[in-house]
């Protein structure tokens, strides 16, 4: 067979696997994003449900990106016998945020939630918790398969549970009457993931609250670092529901993606290394993964950001053209997501440098956002994101010179870096000039 070599590497290889399984995450989210525009459902109802999910992941993908962070932290730093305790900790510190935001959710989305079409929304509030509920466990398996090194069990996992996102997406696209059914798809995943992830993770034994409550107290700074992380794309989503009507919302979320598989690539690329960078002598294994990411993804981002125009309208429909154009600025960020600097900051032990350096970002997001908004609209908002991204990685790599003695050269071969980011700022420009 052509590709049984192709194949077997991705099947074979740990980080190429689990890459692999977050790379299904996007296609799978591609594919519901496409059911939806081409179903029956308005694009007013499209935008109240991505305005919905959008919420529940303000309200959790800091503490369950915390949650796992930690627990990969502290696994090779763990004997044997403790890790099964690790997990159970992650699983409880998961139940229990999930608890407490799902209330929290219930209490005051009114706060959050502003489309002018309360009563559906009010009438989705009950899926919307138990999707939020049930989602905090979906991603962990992965997790575990991953620190467990079971790499055949992570591969065929990625395949089935895609496999099955397809087929209940297929049953269901015939029902697609209203976004009720939606969230039905939703809930189904996430609790077949998660009755794999508690026996995945069994057998059991008694772990106490105050244990939970102390290694969640170990992952503050952890949560931190998730929550400004995740704070760029919040920023951008606040802004565009506040500044533009529901139907603009969808247009916004389906462009503002960047080149498809970059940062779930790269943000797996750096998760699975982190273990390995303890050790010095590690880092060339890193500057070879990062060039040979480089030397992927730089080419394709270029040739997606000449012909996304045609493919957004082709996949979409013409309503989304506009979509397209803020897909190609978001692809810029593929020159800061190459660098993988916090990678070794994280090994380290230098989470504060990473925390420090992410409220920088943040703070830059936001002045540059309301600033350049003024000038661009919505344009100007997703040029202060790609900006921002930039300005945090520079100040990462300015505390790995200064407390680790070492420099970009030694995470990507930098003439590259530079010719392919020239290219692709060229394209972008030449690309909206033509279109605009």
């Amino acid at each position: 067979m052509p590709y049984s070599g192709l194949f077997n590497k991705i099947k074979n290889d740990l980080i190429t696997v689990y890459q692999f399984s977050q790379a299904a995450r996007y296609v799978q989210n591609i594919l519901l994003s496409i059911a939806l525009v081409k179903s029956t459902i308005s694009l007013g109802q499209i935008g109240q449900f991505e305005i919905l999910v959008f919420m529940a992941a303000v309200l959790s993908q800091f503490w369950i990106s915390g949650i796992k962070d930690i627990v990969v932290s502290s696994w090779n730093q763990s004997s044997e016998n403790n890790r099964n305790e690790i997990l159970h900790q992650g699983f409880r510190s998961l139940f229990l945020f999930g608890l407490f935001f799902s209330v929290f959710l219930v209490l005051f989305y009114p706060v959050f939630i502003q489309t002018g079409s309360s009563d559906i929304v009010t009438g989705l509030i009950p899926y919307v918790c138990i999707y939020f509920f049930l989602n905090a466990f979906s991603s962990f398996p992965e997790t575990v398969l991953l620190l467990r090194e079971k790499t055949n069990k992570l591969f065929y996992y990625t395949i089935l549970t895609s496999l099955l996102f397809i087929l209940f997406l297929f049953l269901f696209f015939i029902k697609f009457t209203n976004i009720q059914f939606v969230f039905e798809i939703l809930i189904g995943i996430s609790l077949i993931k998660t009755i794999y992830l508690l026996r995945l993770i069994s057998p059991w034994h008694s772990v106490s609250l105050i244990k939970t409550l102390s290694f969640i107290k170990v992952g503050i700074p952890f949560f931190l670092i998730a929550f400004i992380g995740y704070g760029m794309d919040f920023i951008d989503g606040f802004l565009v529901v506040h500044y533009f009507d529901t139907e603009k919302f969808p247009v916004f979320k389906y462009g503002a993606r960047e080149l498809p598989f970059s940062s779930l690539l790269m943000n797996a690329l750096s998760v699975a290394l982190i273990p390995k960078m303890v050790d010095i002598e590690q880092l060339g294994l890193l500057k070879s993964k990062a060039d040979r990411h480089m030397h992927f993804l730089f080419p394709l981002t270029i040739l997606l950001i000449w012909i996304s125009p045609t493919v957004f309208v082709w996949v979409y429909n013409k309503t989304f053209e506009e979509s397209a154009l803020i897909f190609n600025v978001y692809l810029l960020i593929l020159g800061s997501r190459i660098l993988l600097p916090h990678s070794i900051l994280m090994a380290y032990g230098k989470q504060n440098k990473i925390l420090w350096s992410g409220v920088g970002e943040l703070l830059v997001n936001i002045v540059f956002s309301l600033w350049w908004y003024n000038y661009w609209g919505i344009y100007g908002l997703v040029l202060a994101t790609v900006f921002a991204y930039y300005v945090q990685k520079v100040l990462m790599l300015y505390w790995l010179k200064k407390e680790c003695n070492i420099t970009i050269g030694q995470l990507i071969t930098v003439r590259w870096w530079i010719l392919y980011q020239v290219l692709a700022f060229l394209s972008v420009y030449l690309v909206f000039l033509w279109k605009v």
